[in-house]
């Protein structure tokens, strides 16, 4: 009751924070469903995985290497500035996208998409930072959290339905429009509200935070461990998880949907009851994460173990699917370690550094697993024909994933315990 109480009290907020979080649904749309749910139909015009991989890798490196960037000028000029020109790239991208040919063209609106919507999760933490202040703050991480996965989620069978009975570049050119059109909404209430934009910070824009952070042992760790656990499921999610399903387990193309729609839900799902766990046992976040990487670990094995088993019955590969979803919705706690490693005064870069970190371990991961599917097929396929990949090269790929998914496991027992209080409360080499 205290929440709906403080929320009319600030309803004011909600025009600015609406319609920015509307943009942050079709952000995670974008880097969900593209190029994953239409793996076959772009294979079926001739692309390779390898190419199909670059058009994710394209998006999510952009989208990761921006994050540090983005920390800092949502700092200084405010995320509502920012998000104007994000908001703008991540609509002009998505329209333009689907009219597009030729794979350079492709990745150019892709890179552009990864421009925008790299902008948004970043800057609707530092409005609603600055809009609802730290009292709800938790709670309106959550709701962030969980409406942006709803994109995700519009992303897997919806999606592919959709493209089932439209061509799949026309869906995509709707989604576009609409896209856009919410960017306008934004700027329309803007116009009209006149809400005051916080104004222009005096701080420099300068790299000296993040040589800190970088300095910060612990921050590497953090980073990888969080990056594996986040990285394989979103691979799985956004590049290669369906294919993978059509390809061993002979599950159809809205069967497999299906089961990436589950995954990100489970995900959701474990997002949104982690916070509550962490509160109840002390916001304890290290049995949190080691209880991820451990997840993350037996699952690969289980995949692992099916692949190569061929007596063992395909259906496992679903339950190991949810276990990644799973282990990726402990997000929040890595999230806030890595904060809580470095000084108070770094929060912001802190969380773009990690999620940096996240978003490359997707778009290599995605470009290497391409590169060796595509390494298996030694004759060439016809055009207008989908490529069947062996069920050894996908034993080769969980192979490597399963000696990463290991190393973490054990990094993992190396983080110290923060209990919710700053090692650093002040930063020195700022």
């Amino acid at each position: 009751m205290g929440f709906f109480k403080d929320l009319s009290e600030q309803r004011k907020g909600l025009w600015i924070f609406l319609p920015i979080l509307g943009l942050y649904v079709f952000s995670y749309f974008q880097r969900s469903a593209v190029p994953g749910q239409i793996f076959t139909q772009l294979s079926e015009e001739g692309f390779s995985a390898e190419q199909i991989a670059t058009i994710s890798a394209s998006f999510i490196l952009v989208y990761s290497l921006s994050q540090l960037v983005v920390g800092m000028l949502a700092d200084k000029f405010s995320g509502v500035r920012v998000v104007l020109l994000g908001g703008l790239l991540l609509g002009l991208g998505s329209l333009f996208m689907p009219m597009c040919r030729s794979l350079a063209m492709i990745n150019f609106c892709r890179i552009v998409m990864g421009f925008g919507g790299s902008t948004m999760y970043l800057c609707l933490v530092k409005e609603t930072d600055r809009l609802f202040g730290r009292k709800n703050f938790s709670i309106f991480l959550s709701i962030i959290y969980c409406v942006g996965y709803i994109g995700g989620m519009f992303g897997t069978l919806p999606f592919v339905w959709l493209c089932q009975k439209y061509e799949w570049r026309n869906v995509l050119l709707v989604i576009g429009a609409i896209t856009l059109l919410a960017y306008f909404i934004l700027v329309a209430v803007i116009a009209i509200r006149r809400e005051p934009f916080a104004p222009v910070a005096d701080i420099p824009l300068t790299f000296k935070p993040l040589l800190a952070i970088m300095r910060n042992p612990y921050s590497w760790l953090m980073l990888f461990c969080s990056s594996v656990n986040f990285g394989i499921y979103y691979v799985i999610q956004s590049f290669c998880g369906k294919k993978f399903l059509e390809d061993c387990g002979n599950f159809s193309s809205e069967e497999a949907s299906a089961v990436i729609m589950f995954l990100t839900l489970s995900c959701m799902l474990t997002i949104s009851g982690v916070g509550v766990v962490i509160k109840l046992i002390g916001n304890r976040r290290r049995p949190m994460m080691r209880i991820a990487s451990s997840i993350n670990l037996f699952s690969t094995v289980l995949m692992l173990a099916t692949l190569y088993f061929r007596q063992l019955p395909s259906w496992l590969f679903v339950p190991g699917y949810l276990l990644y979803a799973c282990a990726s919705g402990f997000a929040m706690a890595y999230t806030m370690t890595s904060q809580e490693m470095n000084s108070r005064d770094l929060i912001t870069t802190a969380t773009g550094f990690n999620n940096m970190g996240n978003y490359l371990f997707v778009a290599a991961g995605s470009f290497f697993i391409g590169k060796l599917l595509d390494s298996f097929i030694k004759v060439p396929v016809a055009a207008g024909q989908a490529v069947i990949y062996p069920r050894e090269a996908y034993i080769a790929v969980f192979c490597i994933l399963l000696g990463i998914s290991f190393t973490s496991f054990c990094l993992m027992l190396l983080a110290p315990e923060t209990r919710g209080h700053y090692l650093h409360l002040k930063s020195k080499n700022i």
